[in-house]
């Protein structure tokens, strides 16, 4: 929002008080002549307020106000405000689609579960079942390392030779009924091709069962007994794992993966409800680029919320000004849109760095209004009076009266009595546009007259009017 400023300007003196001098006293100067001096205007002391002013021009602005986008990309689906409509904290701007973060949940929450169970696996004694058949797995392991390294038994042997002379007697067989085949007239070629292949096939077996006889006298080869024994390590490491559970290293490992788990459904779920834009703040959407269907990219603004109450108002001070300035302090603020009527409020914000326009550098401050007015809009222009000192029921003397020594840095007035005029110092405090507070060196009652200014084609000089400073 610009801000209408321009550089402040401190009220101290205002010459064109002189205008005014004359309504309160009653004194009328007789017409004038360019050769004649103006007959001096004399005034009489009295008390009243004053107050000390800053002032500068700004801008009507939010008291808060924030650009609002999306926090992820997506198509804009549903778009739930106008430009103008009053929201809530919290409340739904518009959402885009959000079918894929939707799914990334339903997967998050999967995961979870499964997690979840792996942990209360993990966390379970084994059962005597496990423990049965670890132990037997075990020992089906030892026996077979322990027959390699013993050799066949006598059992084997016998075992081997049976099978041998069941091949030769089968061997035997085959031959004789192929003889008989290819004897007999009556024979087709077919079945002595059979016969043959009975022969050939029962001479195989014969081989296979020499074979396995050659090899009961074999050393086991490396690669079996390390076969053997891998799987005897194997069975060991099963039966040790049942035996040591529930094993709290694993059930930290189980449980670091449930961990895992939350924080992935976690961050699943957030991404979910940034496919909601929501207001930060109760307020009003003041503009807005929102279209169904329209596609938003992420952190690219498509809506402005303003909170209106309270307003404010954003002013630049001026570096010989800003010193004077405390947060807490009263203004007085006017708007040219609504004519002179003066609205309270305070100051609330100066900023501690400068921003250089034309080699002016100025201070950013911001006045807060005490209470709400429908017909003030934002960007409207305003005038503000900052109250920098004030006080009530002193002793005042018109800023016209004063003469100032720049020199000595003293200020004097012209004090009339009965016996003359006699100029004569006085200590001042708060200075306002029209008086100054006097703490020493005149009375409450005290005459003083004047300085008179130089006035081209004037009939009448006006009379000075008592009473306090700046309207409060």
């Amino acid at each position: 929002m610009r801000p209408i400023s321009m550089r402040p300007r401190r009220h101290i003196v205002l010459p064109a008080l002189l205008g005014a001098a004359l309504a309160l006293s009653g004194c009328r100067a007789a017409p004038t002549t360019a050769a004649q001096a103006p007959e001096p205007v004399r005034v009489t002391i009295g008390r009243g307020d004053v107050a000390q002013t800053i002032t500068a021009t700004g801008t009507v602005s939010a008291h808060t106000s924030a650009d609002l986008s999306f926090e992820v990309s997506g198509r804009i689906v549903q778009v739930s405000v106008d430009e103008g409509d009053v929201v809530s904290a919290g409340d739904a701007i518009a959402a885009i689609d959000d079918s894929d973060l939707a799914d990334a949940v339903a997967s998050a929450e999967l995961a979870l579960v499964s997690a979840q169970l792996q942990l209360e696996q993990t966390q379970k004694p084994p059962t005597a079942a496990e423990l049965a058949a670890a132990r037997a797995s075990l020992a089906q392991a030892e026996a077979a390392l322990a027959a390699l390294y013993e050799g066949p038994s006598e059992a084997d042997r016998r075992d081997v030779q049976l099978n041998l002379d069941r091949a030769k007697n089968s061997l035997w067989s085959a031959q004789a009924q192929r003889d008989g085949t290819r004897g007999s007239p009556m024979a087709s070629d077919s079945a002595v091709d059979g016969a043959e292949a009975s022969v050939l096939n029962a001479e195989v077996a014969v081989q296979q069962a020499e074979l396995a006889m050659q090899r009961l006298d074999e050393a086991p080869k490396a690669s079996a007994v390390a076969s053997a024994e891998a799987q005897v390590a194997a069975a060991r490491s099963t039966l040790a794992r049942l035996n040591d559970q529930p094993d709290a290293l694993a059930i930290e490992s189980a449980r670091n993966g449930v961990a895992q788990a939350e924080l992935n459904l976690q961050q699943a779920r957030q991404r979910l409800e940034k496919a909601t834009l929501r207001a930060p703040f109760g307020g009003v959407i003041v503009s807005s680029t929102l279209q169904a269907g329209g596609y938003a990219v992420a952190n690219q603004p498509v809506a402005q919320l303003a909170q209106l109450e309270p307003l404010q108002v954003t002013a630049r001070i001026d570096e010989l000004d800003v010193a004077d300035l405390r947060t807490g302090q009263r203004a007085i603020v006017t708007f040219d849109a609504l004519g002179a009527t003066p609205h309270a409020g305070e100051l609330t914000f100066v900023s501690p760095q400068a921003v250089v326009s034309g080699g002016i550098p100025t201070y950013e401050a911001r006045i807060t209004l005490a209470a709400s007015d429908a017909s003030l809009r934002l960007g409207m222009s305003a005038d503000i009076e900052v109250v920098i000192a004030e006080a009530q029921g002193v002793l005042l003397v018109p800023n016209q009266a004063l003469e100032v020594d720049r020199e000595a840095g003293e200020q004097y007035v012209t004090l009339v009595s009965a016996t003359g005029a006699t100029r004569r110092e006085v200590q001042l405090g708060i200075q306002g546009a029209d008086m100054a507070e006097v703490r020493d060196g005149l009375r409450e009652g005290d005459t003083v007259q004047l300085v008179t200014v130089a006035a081209a084609n004037t009939d009448v000089l006006p009379t000075m009017p008592m009473g306090g400073g700046m309207r409060p």
